[in-house]
């Protein structure tokens, strides 16, 4: 840069200095305050590391362990939830009867100082081991059933209840009256078990459902649910398609009244896979409803079940429609009592 005269060029100088006086004076303002940051921080996380180490060493709120030995599961629950304490809970067969669902034994015992949130161990009787199926008659069902599950409980439980049966009866509403299988039945693969429970002395009717335009597996289902007793007639039309029809449909019954039905099959040919029509067979009239299953075993060795349901006894009657020269067994409180090859 040229300039005209000395006093321009001093002037430069002059504006020159000037400004790297500025820019020195901003850059140490700017390492001053770099500097208070740095310190800053290094004393927050100093604070923050100090409020850790005595959150550390004064630990959790610490508690005395109850003793629960003796008391039912679920109050032995509840004070440990009193104390801020959870529990673990085992099962364990006892060899004397009678304190099923108690707490036989804890970990850590009562007095033990634990710190808040822990799991304490909790052994709960299941009652004495059982080679037999007990008589549950006269038992309520509920605490029947609350009983089981306690004492049967396991990922393969023994015992299996099935959908209870209710019947009117003298006895209070709830009371088992029945139980299949019986007593002293014993327990060596998993059983289901069916129980027959008084509804009270009150009448609770039925409605007869509908089983027109119904096939043959929809009537199989009704016949499970709708504690009626279908007696099927085959009315041999000879029809294009399988056809039904009942009396009474729509009207409240007493449970387990009879009610009348025909059925027509379609026209049996010889191209046809499958064959259709009605097992039927005489039992015994019995005093409630006993467990009923009807089996099939298929030309390849294949086993399935048509039906398992309830019946009170005398006349039965099942539609069926199965794979021709299959095997159908008639099985009736645990006995089986007919088979017979359908073609």
């Amino acid at each position: 840069m040229k300039f005209k005269n000395p006093i321009e060029f001093l002037k430069s100088k002059k504006s020159l200095r000037v400004f790297i006086e500025k820019q020195t004076q901003a850059i140490e303002n700017s390492g001053k305050a770099l500097i208070f940051t740095v310190v800053g921080s290094i004393i927050l996380m100093f604070a923050a590391a100090l409020a850790i180490f005595f959150t550390n060493v004064q630990g959790e709120e610490k508690v005395m362990v109850p003793d629960v030995v003796g008391k039912n599961i679920y109050t032995g629950l509840f004070e440990l939830e009193q104390k801020e304490l959870y529990g673990k809970i085992q099962f364990r067969d006892s060899e004397t009867g009678g304190d099923e669902g108690k707490i036989i034994a804890q970990d850590p015992v009562e007095g033990s100082i634990v710190k808040a949130y822990r799991r304490i161990t909790l052994t709960v009787s299941r009652g004495a081991t059982l080679d037999n199926l007990p008589d549950y008659t006269g038992s309520n069902y509920n605490d029947t059933v609350n009983k089981i599950e306690l004492h049967y409980a396991g990922e393969v439980p023994l015992i299996k209840i099935k959908t209870p049966i209710y019947l009117t009866s003298e006895k209070n509403a709830g009371t088992i009256i029945a139980q299949y299988p019986e007593p002293d039945t014993a327990i060596i693969d998993p059983v289901e078990v069916q129980f027959i429970v008084s509804a009270g002395n009150e009448v609770h009717q039925v409605t007869v459902p509908e089983v027109e335009g119904k096939s043959i597996s929809q009537l199989l289902e009704l016949m499970k649910t709708s504690k009626v007793v279908f007696d099927f007639t085959n009315t041999y039309k000879h029809e294009k398609k399988f056809k039904a029809s009942c009396e009474n449909a729509g009207k409240k019954l007493d449970p387990y009244s009879r009610v009348k039905a025909e059925l027509s099959f379609k026209i049996k040919e010889d191209a046809d896979k499958t064959t259709s029509g009605i097992f039927s067979f005489n039992l015994p009239e019995y005093p409630f409803p006993v467990p009923v299953k009807l089996d099939c075993l298929d030309p390849e060795g294949i086993e399935t079940t048509v039906i398992d349901f309830t019946h009170p006894g005398k006349s039965i009657t099942i539609p069926y429609e199965v794979k021709k020269g299959s095997t159908l067994s008639l099985t009736v409180n645990g006995e089986m009592l007919k088979k017979e090859v359908v073609q």
